[in-house]
């Protein structure tokens, strides 16, 4: 599996995943739907890839890849070094597999090693107990609930907060012998950016890495 990050080439594909039946009724109703929302969205990771990205999610085939589904995230802190991860989102036919968990670790760990990022985050309406399930699997803790805070379908919903922080890799990676992540020549994960051509800019906030040449894989034991 790889994640590299959205390009233009991926316009018909995202909003195509994001009105899926089986996806639309998860999304906030602020996310990009549109070909040109999600250009907007790929146009500001592109200025900004530390704080920002829209990835997908490919499976390797001989001499191609197969676009599997989606995932982004954003800072929500930057002097606290905490990024925000949402919408993942894997095609119906892909569903069920563990692609889901295998992608979210692995952007945790590349967000967290590569980009110094201290504290991941997501929020998922209660509802959606898949993505939920998903994310536990994938190491995080269940940290709270945002009571009836979202006003959804003529209702008020409910919100689940759960959260990974840096001290929490090594243990998970003890815990989870299963899924593991090593360098690779061969993959990459949020195609990596050269100070050049984030116009020679430094970290903003303290201990924040500039993107790295590090390549990751996750690979599944069988």
């Amino acid at each position: 599996m790889r994640l590299p990050r959205a390009e233009a080439h991926d316009l018909e594909f995202l909003p195509e995943l994001a009105a899926d039946p089986d996806t639309e009724p998860f999304l906030a109703p602020i996310s990009a739907q549109t070909p040109e929302e999600f250009a907007e969205e790929i146009d500001r990771a592109g200025r900004e890839p530390r704080h920002y990205g829209r990835l997908i999610i490919e499976r390797d085939l001989v001499g191609s890849a197969e676009r599997m589904g989606s995932v982004a995230y954003e800072v929500a802190n930057r002097r606290s070094r905490i990024a925000y991860v949402y919408e993942l989102a894997a095609a119906s036919r892909y569903r069920g597999r563990g692609s889901g968990v295998e992608a979210a670790w692995l952007l945790v760990r590349f967000l967290i090693e590569e980009l110094g990022y201290h504290r991941i985050q997501v929020e998922i309406y209660a509802f959606n107990e898949r993505a939920i399930r998903v994310a536990e699997r994938a190491g995080f803790i269940r940290e709270g609930l945002k009571r009836k805070a979202y006003w959804r379908n003529e209702t008020w919903i409910d919100r689940v907060m759960l959260g990974i922080v840096a001290e929490d890799i090594d243990r998970l990676i003890v815990a989870r012998p299963r899924i593991t992540s090593r360098p690779s020549s061969a993959v990459r994960v949020a195609a990596a950016v050269s100070p050049a051509a984030a116009g020679g800019r430094e970290p903003t906030a303290p201990g924040l890495c500039k993107p790295s040449l590090a390549r990751w894989v996750v690979t599944v034991a069988v």
